[in-house]
């Protein structure tokens, strides 16, 4: 919980609300029956716009954020990704934003729930003195089938009990008082019980005590005590003989009180009571004007002015649930369903179309694909539990051949799915000596289309491992063709021989409106695109093992990016994976003369007990092989953390990201791991200084010093 302009705004438009209802109405000369109805209308207002208040709103969160997902397989979707996001990527260098710095964590939630702590801590002592007072007396009588009972710590006669309500006097009183006068007493005290006094200054304290930071509803107490005495003395004055009989009753009653007070009950005559207001209310013979509340036209009018001040404020500020946008949260998981056409290139509908749900996971090297029912020529798919870091996408193709995909959140997930033509994508590759490459796998990794989805990432197809992938094995002459490849599309291709570079620094194309250095092709022509002749170029290598507890470990994905420094190389490649074998080896090929850093990604069963420390900085030269770059998986330590987001947003799935030993500085690669429903992550690290910030923001983090076994606990605000 979070003071943001939602909440100061909600407290400001609170307090004129009070000001408007109890305030002005308090300020008239109304009878008592009217301001005690007024000031309970009031508290009942409080508490429905506090409690409707705490629904998630409409957030209003900065337009300029950088979310950066782990690099994919592929080496370019790293560095499309990289160049867009090195202008707005945290970093742990340079000058200091004063906008931006992390500011200390104010405990809100805390601070308010002291206060509340302290509320209860009274309402105990109270409860305990009204418990003294009932096991301290004695059954007297009965009143209008409401039970007396006499007791020596009765300072004046009390009623208490919210269910079960009991009139209370001090032992003697009937020695002092006539008959007729205790009668008067009586018709006072079951006044209250009438007007269910008990349960409304019950609910009023209740009330202060939750929203203790209100002054205005402290302010209202005394006010409401009086006004709830006053309508009592209405009652009993009319009750008793003449008015003048009992003002001098309810003097001399005030002369022999004692005691203390008790807080939950009703007192004949309190010690804060203003005898002398109430006496001079009596005396001026208007008890039936003090027990008429104001018409019932104005009633009907004050309790529409609450009840439209209310709905507007809930509808203006609290009554709204957040929406699921990816752009402003893409950490929110999305909700309902998506019911969307397939459609062939001319916009009717695709003939047996084929459709598959992609789901691209933080921890996984290659998206997964479960094949989807189509009825009607219409997908249907449930958003249910997904996000925008998830990068779920519809894919499909038709019977022609022709391909598309679009992506489940956003505006896109609105639109139809229209497929793309296809073409075919063929060249020669030759080795460095101009020999044919033969037997080298081609693989088309990366489309990026120009459908009718929304800008950017949206428009990316992972062909690789997808049911449109495409790949071919180079002839004898180190021909290649693949086909079925998106016309109008940026491609990327790999291939399987480490020892070479992929071919992705030799042609240019258009990304946007500008011209430049890619790392694609641009296909132009419906009958096919034939690249011509591709010289491959060597490539760097790093090997070595994971390692847990001296054995090796299979299956796990090292990856190997370009350090920082090296980013402005941008003829070198910047990436590189390997997966490592049976004995937990790797080989990580197809590098360039830079310096790379060298991490795992480690699956979530093995992040929650090791960390292990990346190779930094390793200088890589085509041509040839850096061995033995053990990678070791170790206990470390453990960072713990809790985050809170601005204007109230859902931390479940926010992202906290790190660099450090276990991530060195390099492109947007970093260490991640999202938060869950109550915005508390945990995070095991190698020994050493991290640096922790909040992925989805862009603010600057703060530096923590870890140590082996340590626990380190850090709070994070936006």
């Amino acid at each position: 919980m979070n003071i943001d302009d939602r909440t100061l705004t909600l407290l400001a438009v609170q307090m004129l609300f009070l000001t408007a209802i109890g305030g002005i109405v308090l300020l008239l000369r109304t009878s008592a029956a009217t301001r005690v109805w007024c000031i309970r209308l009031t508290v009942l207002s409080v508490l429905a716009l506090a409690c409707f208040s705490q629904f998630p709103i409409t957030q209003r969160l900065p337009a300029q954020r950088a979310f950066m997902l782990p690099p994919q397989i592929n080496a370019v979707e790293t560095v499309r990704r990289q160049v867009a996001a090195l202008s707005v990527s945290p970093s742990s260098f340079g000058d200091p934003n004063p906008v931006l710095v992390i500011v200390p964590h104010i405990p809100v939630v805390e601070f308010w729930l002291v206060g509340v702590l302290l509320g209860l801590f009274w309402c105990s002592l109270a409860w305990l003195r009204i418990h003294k007072i009932r096991r301290a007396s004695k059954h007297w009588g009965n009143c209008k089938e409401v039970e007396v009972r006499t007791s020596a710590l009765a300072g004046s006669p009390l009623v208490a009990g919210l269910f079960r309500p009991k009139l209370y006097v001090p032992i003697g009183i009937e020695e002092s008082l006539t008959p007729a006068e205790l009668q008067t007493v009586f018709s006072h005290e079951v006044a209250h019980i009438e007007h269910r006094d008990l349960f409304w200054k019950a609910l009023h304290r209740v009330a202060c005590i939750l929203l203790w930071p209100n002054p205005v509803l402290w302010l209202l107490i005394a006010p409401h005590n009086r006004g709830m005495e006053e309508l009592a003395d209405a009652k009993a004055a009319l009750a008793a003989s003449t008015p003048e009989q009992y003002a001098s009753l309810l003097v001399a009653i005030a002369k022999r009180r004692k005691g203390r007070d008790a807080s939950f009950a009703m007192a004949m005559t309190p010690k804060r009571s203003n005898i002398g207001r109430r006496v001079r209310l009596i005396l001026n013979n208007e008890a039936i004007r003090e027990l008429a509340p104001i018409g019932r036209r104005g009633r009907t009018l004050i309790s529409g002015a609450a009840l439209i001040s209310v709905v507007g404020i809930l509808v203006g500020f609290g009554w709204q649930k957040a929406p699921k946008d990816p752009n402003r949260f893409p950490w929110q998981k999305l909700s309902g369903t998506v019911d969307m056409r397939i459609l062939a290139p001319d916009h009717s509908p695709a003939v047996q179309p084929q459709a598959w749900l992609g789901i691209t996971s933080r921890d996984e090297s290659l998206p997964k694909y479960w094949p989807l029912p189509i009825k009607n020529g219409k997908v249907h798919v449930d958003r249910a539990g997904y996000s925008a870091m998830d990068g779920v996408q519809v894919l499909a193709r038709d019977e022609a051949g022709h391909i598309g995909s679009i992506r489940l959140v956003g505006k896109a997930s609105t639109d139809d799915l229209v497929l793309q033509p296809t073409t075919t994508v063929s060249g020669t590759l030759l080795r460095p000596d101009g020999h044919p490459a033969t037997s080298v796998k081609v693989v088309a990794t990366i489309a990026v289309t120009s459908s009718n989805v929304d800008s950017g990432p949206d428009k990316t197809i992972p062909l690789k491992g997808t049911p449109l992938a495409s790949e071919a094995t180079t002839d004898g002459q180190g021909r290649f063709e693949l086909s079925g490849m998106p016309q109008n599309s940026a491609l990327q291709l790999t291939i399987d021989d480490p020892s070479f570079q992929d071919p992705i620094h030799l042609i240019k194309t258009r990304h946007g409106n500008s011209v430049g250095t890619t790392y694609g092709f641009q296909m132009t022509s419906e009958s096919g695109t034939d690249l011509g002749v591709i010289s491959l170029v060597p490539g760097g290598q790093v090997s070595g093992r994971v390692l847990l507890d001296g054995r090796g470990v299979a299956g796990i994905r090292v990856g190997a990016q370009k350090v920082k420094d090296d980013m402005d190389k941008m003829s070198e490649p910047s990436w590189g994976d390997a997966v490592t074998g049976a004995n937990g080896n790797y080989t990580i090929g197809g590098l360039g003369n830079a310096k790379y850093n060298v991490a795992l990604f480690l699956p979530s069963d093995l992040s929650s007990k090791y960390a292990a420390a990346a190779k930094d900085s390793i200088s890589a030269e085509v041509g040839k092989t850096i061995p033995n770059q053990d990678i070791v998986l170790e206990p470390g330590g453990v960072i713990e953390g809790d985050v809170a987001l601005g204007n109230n947003a859902d931390p479940e799935g926010y992202p906290v990201a790190y660099y450090g030993p276990d991530h060195p500085q390099s492109g947007a690669w970093c260490g991640s791991v999202l938060c869950d429903a109550k915005g508390h992550f945990t995070l095991r690290v190698s020994p050493g200084k991290q640096y922790i910030y909040l992925q989805a923001a862009n603010n600057r983090g703060q530096d923590v010093l870890v140590q082996a076994g340590q626990i380190v606990h850090v709070t994070l605000r936006e």
